[in-house]
């Protein structure tokens, strides 16, 4: 994520394959799924990005990543994909209800 900060997307992308590639637990791959998504966001590779938010919120381990799903709710919405995001946003509520991110995707 610091390196996602400082808009080194590349590196960024680099240094979540490795984690994936040796994590053990399932929040961990969920996670790293996320993570990709969040750096195919960021490099502006939308429909990427989605494919990658749609793994994490198909991993077996559904709790919490509240702003990981907001996000994905954001980028659907950036593509017009209305319905979609708010399905998204509708999993923030479901999945992680104490997350900072429940009054945004309200």
């Amino acid at each position: 994520m610091a390196l996602a900060s400082a808009g080194r997307w590349t590196d960024a992308r680099a240094a979540v394959e490795r984690g994936r590639g040796l994590s053990k637990r399932a929040s961990s791959r969920r996670n790293g799924a996320f993570l990709l998504g969040e750096c195919a966001a960021g490099e502006g590779k939308l429909e990427q990005a989605v494919r990658w938010f749609e793994a994490g919120a198909a991993d077996v381990y559904r709790g919490q990543g509240g702003e990981a799903l907001l996000r994905y709710g954001d980028v659907l919405s950036r593509l017009g994909r209305t319905d979609e995001a708010r399905a998204a946003w509708g999993l923030v509520l479901e999945r992680d209800p104490e997350s900072v991110a429940v009054p945004v995707a309200r």
